[in-house]
């Protein structure tokens, strides 16, 4: 990691991290080289390649990679020569430490995330989420994207605002709870999952307007869930129905483990809360019944006043 190198001269460089911005540039000599930043949660460094000397992988922008190269001091800073860059392929031990705070619109999102998972005593489901997290085309617009595009949390970073709001209130919930407990705060966690890919432009607009996320999200997570049934069948089999109960027209209207009710409440109150701040913040103090022109009302009461004895 950036903390861990070595700041000295020609100093060996062989590390793990995330390139940004990767440009090809021209020196004055005419050769080619590539200028890009070296990132992860402890910092960041600047570094070059030049073409004719460097070997591995394309460099493209927020890819994971395992770099080669040597320290340099240079106009005034530290750099990295790199020598080779390849992408990196087997799974980090903790892939939190190559998300970046500044992936998340939000203010201490990263760290919000971590908190709660480190809550995860469960080694396999821990190592679930952790799986969840090492898959770049999950992970990362998680932490991006809105959590709808008109509705409620839609902003930057609202999906995983709204996330992380759900598992915070399953976690004081449940706290008398222990496995059904924790299976229900990654599936607050990732109820929304699906939107990664309704809502990620990169993906087209065609998945968002056919398909409802809830449908998506085994697809998703097919590969962790698959990994777990070697470790926690029943646990793995208890995440898929938390996550797909709602769409299953059989068992009636009540789902077979309470705390999936418990992890709905929490969709529902993150959503509304959400909705409800807003609409009042935008309306005058005196004002007590809000609307948000959908048919959606929200009414508070006064404010407590104090009465002489």
């Amino acid at each position: 990691m950036i903390a861990s190198l070595e700041y000295r001269q020609n100093a060996q460089v062989e590390a793990k991290f995330r390139i940004h911005n990767p440009i090809i540039r021209k020196a004055r000599n005419h050769n080619r080289y590539i200028t890009c930043i070296l990132r992860d949660r402890a910092g960041q460094i600047p570094a070059y390649a030049w073409l004719e000397r460097y070997r591995g992988n394309d460099l493209i922008d927020k890819s994971l990679v395992i770099v080669s190269g040597s320290m340099r001091w240079f106009a005034d800073r530290w750099h990295v020569d790199l020598s080779e860059a390849t992408l990196a392929l087997k799974s980090s031990s903790d892939p939190l430490q190559y998300l970046p705070d500044e992936y998340s619109p939000i203010s201490g999102g990263v760290q919000r995330l971590e908190g709660i998972l480190n809550r995860l005593k469960i080694a396999p489901l821990r190592e679930f989420m952790l799986n969840v997290m090492r898959d770049d085309r999950i992970a990362l617009p998680f932490l991006a994207l809105p959590a709808s595009q008109k509705h409620h949390h839609a902003y930057p970073g609202g999906l995983l605002e709204h996330s992380l709001e759900c598992a915070e209130f399953v976690i004081r919930a449940t706290e008398c709870m222990n496995e059904q407990g924790e299976l229900a705060i990654c599936a607050a966690l990732l109820h929304d999952i699906g939107k990664t890919r309704t809502l990620n432009r990169a993906s087209g607009n065609l998945i968002g307007a056919l398909l409802n996320h809830d449908l998506l999200t085994l697809e998703l997570l097919a590969q962790p869930l698959a990994l777990m049934d070697c470790t926690w069948p029943d646990g793995a089999t208890a995440l898929r129905y938390l996550l797909s109960w709602k769409l299953q027209c059989y068992g009636g209207k009540r789902p077979l483990m309470t705390i999936a009710e418990t992890v709905q409440a929490a969709d529902r109150i993150s959503c509304g809360m959400h909705n409800e701040t807003v609409l009042f913040g935008e309306s005058p103090v005196w004002k007590k019944i809000v609307s948000d022109g959908k048919g959606r009302k929200f009414w508070r009461p006064s404010a407590a006043i104090a009465h002489a004895a």
